[in-house]
């Protein structure tokens, strides 16, 4: 299993919106682990880091990967499902 420690996790918090839908997609940490909700539906859903910027959700099965500015920080997300096109997330406000 890929490990990741509290502070990168963190690195990843904020909200992100795609263009199609209307809610933001926020991302938090919790207990040591990356989870996300949709604006404000209050259940959380963990990620599983797969590698570097890189995660698995379970709930969606889809791939995520967070992708850096040139400074480092995180600019956007990419979520991949088997067999559809990829949706594009750009960060709109850190945690």
């Amino acid at each position: 299993a890929v490990v990741v420690s509290v502070a990168t996790l963190q690195e990843y918090q904020g909200e992100y919106k795609a263009e199609s839908i209307p809610t933001p997609l926020r991302f938090v940490v919790r207990d040591g682990k990356l989870s996300t909700h949709w604006g404000n539906y209050p259940f959380l859903r963990v990620l599983t880091p797969t590698g570097k910027d890189e995660f698995f959700l379970r709930d969606e099965y889809a791939k995520l990967k967070f992708e850096r500015d040139g400074k480092g920080g995180i600019a956007k997300m990419v979520w991949q499902w088997p067999e559809e096109k990829p949706m594009i997330f750009t960060r709109v406000k850190p945690h």
